[in-house]
């Protein structure tokens, strides 16, 4: 009676039974012993065998057998010992590079999806900054000037109220941001800045076309500084105004220069000259100046 199929089914238990059990731990080190008679060709092909089936979804026992198969049909003999021990060997490195081989993918999924969202908000940016160039070479050079002075009022706005009230920088800045119009405040005056006025007191009426007005300074810091200051506007009616009244004006004006006239003292006085400035600002709100545009703060 042949005793093969008692041995080829002694060694396929022998190899299942030792999947079974996790103890003792594969190691290099115990293949090398069960394996020290056999020639390191022979190893190394059954352990790359057995490595490739483990990198997939073969299951540990299924490996095993698979690569006894294996083995015998290549006429590759070697002891079940030393078959389990390259099998449990290549079966744990083959799960960690199917590991990291999905770390790997999932990495650079990760990357991929990154680089694209980045890929999408640079091409969001340079169409909004198109935008906005679009827009703005579209203004006048009076519309361009009002923006320019509109940015500039919400910095004054920023290093006023970061000196006049106990709020965090970030809550001042994005109550900043939110300015849409630029405001001739008493500490903003400067020739050439735009901006609305919107309550004064007429003190002497001029002309048809022109009073002298005082502004009361709402941006006052300090004890010391001006509770208002006196303007000459021009360009408007006067023919309602009366003197020591006061004006609701709402309106926008350019800060032209200044004008110097004579007190009643027979001094002489000089003031700045604010014109009214006939502008449609309900477009200007919300444009947004191109970055490479320079803004001079004088």
């Amino acid at each position: 009676m042949r005793s093969i199929p008692i041995i080829g089914m002694v060694s396929v238990f022998i190899v299942t039974q030792s999947f079974a059990d996790d103890s003792p731990p594969a190691s290099m080190a115990r293949m090398k012993i069960e394996c020290a008679n056999v020639d390191e060709k022979v190893i190394k092909q059954i352990h790359d065998f057995a490595f490739s089936l483990s990198e997939g979804n073969v299951l540990r026992g299924g490996v095993a057998k698979n690569v006894r198969q294996w083995a015998k049909d290549g006429n590759i003999i070697v002891s079940d010992t030393c078959l389990i021990e390259i099998v449990r060997l290549a079966y744990k490195e083959g799960q960690e590079q199917k590991l990291r081989n999905r770390i790997t993918r999932s990495e650079r999924d990760r990357q991929q999806k990154e680089a694209s969202i980045e890929r999408e908000k640079q091409e969001k940016e340079a169409s909004a900054e198109r935008d906005k160039t679009t827009k703005w070479e579209g203004l006048t050079e009076i519309e361009k000037q009002w923006v320019i002075t509109r940015d500039l009022y919400r910095e004054y706005y920023f290093n006023i109220f970061s000196s006049k009230y106990p709020l965090s920088e970030k809550e001042i800045r994005e109550n900043s941001l939110k300015l849409t119009i630029p405001v001739l405040e008493c500490g903003f005056i400067k020739v050439g800045r735009i901006g609305a006025l919107f309550s004064v007191v007429v003190t002497d009426i001029t002309s048809n076309s022109s009073a002298i007005v005082n502004l009361r300074c709402s941006d006052k810091k300090d004890l010391d500084d001006p509770d208002h200051i006196s303007l000459w506007i021009s360009g408007i009616d006067t023919s309602k105004l009366t003197t020591e009244s006061k004006w609701k004006l709402n309106q926008t004006f350019k800060v032209v220069g200044t004008k110097t006239y004579s007190t009643v003292m027979g001094g002489s006085r000089t003031i700045f000259d604010v014109q009214l400035l006939p502008i449609d600002i309900s477009k200007l709100k919300h444009i947004v100046i191109p970055k490479d545009v320079k803004i001079s703060s004088e």
